[in-house]
């Protein structure tokens, strides 16, 4: 350093390349540990730097590097006790654009993934996790070219089934369906769809807790509360066996098709 006696840092080099290994740098004491940078003795090239805190001993970070491109790969931030992560960073090698975020608790414990499209930087996916770090607790599906949510999806934290299933409209916000799930059996039990306000029903299609089949599919005129027509299934072959349409009061019928619950095919009218 500037009095010429404390030590700044301290350069290594491999004794059978001649290329640097280790690059060592101090706090202003010239004793304490302020990051250590590991090189490729071959390459020379970096590989890896890791900064400490105060004591210089407890790790703050640590970058890893690919040591043919150069390029940053990874980022690791670490809590005050040096050993449990905050985050970790992923980097795509070739666009440098980041590619996974992971956080965790204290305990180490994960609390959330989000990954991105490594082309654009947008993200493309985000995991969230029950108090456990293993179950997930939902996960969010991004558009990747506008970067706009494009489907919820959560889970059970005792099954780690499939509880509900939201997409999204191209804006990212108003609700196109709502998927729901037996969080049991994991067996889709109601989709609901909506009108383009993404409030109003357009249609509800129920499903056999038992097989999983499509049951019934119920649709409604534009106030999203008057029957329009109603479509039975067979819960076995998940076949349309009679289809019931309404008049504008919902409740007179209007026409009933009936169909064959093997082939499908309509039988009387």
């Amino acid at each position: 350093q500037e009095d010429g006696k404390t030590i700044e840092s301290i350069l290594d080099f491999d004794p059978n390349t001649g290329n640097k290994c280790k690059d060592t740098s101090y706090q202003k004491d010239g004793k304490t540990i302020k990051a250590i940078t590991d090189y490729d003795p071959n390459t020379g090239n970096r590989i890896k730097y890791t900064s400490y805190q105060e004591d210089g001993k407890t790790i703050k970070e640590i970058r890893d590097y690919d040591p043919n491109t150069k390029k940053l790969s990874k980022e690791t931030f670490y809590h005050e006790d040096g050993k449990s992560f905050i985050s970790i960073i992923d980097y795509d090698p070739n666009t440098k654009n980041t590619s996974k975020i992971t956080s965790y608790w204290e305990d180490g414990k994960t609390i959330d993934i989000t990954d991105y499209d490594p082309n654009t930087g947008n993200r493309s996916k985000y995991t969230s996790y029950w108090e456990d770090g293993k179950t997930i607790k939902a996960i969010t599906d991004y558009d990747l070219k506008t970067g706009k949510i494009s489907k919820i999806t959560d889970f059970d934290p005792n099954t780690g089934n499939m509880t509900k299933d939201t997409v999204y409209q191209a804006d990212g916000k108003t609700v196109r369906c709502i998927k729901e799930f037996d969080p049991n059996t994991g067996n889709r039990s109601k989709d609901t769809y909506y009108q383009e306000d993404g409030k109003t029903i357009e249609s509800i299609l129920d499903f056999d807790p038992n097989t999983g089949n499509k049951c019934k599919d119920t649709s409604y005129q534009k106030d999203g509360k008057t029957i329009k027509a109603i479509t039975d299934y067979d819960p076995n072959t998940g076949n349309r066996i009679k289809y019931t349409s309404y008049q504008e009061d919902g409740k007179t019928i209007e026409k009933i098709r009936d169909f064959d619950p093997k082939t499908g095919k309509e039988i009387k009218k």
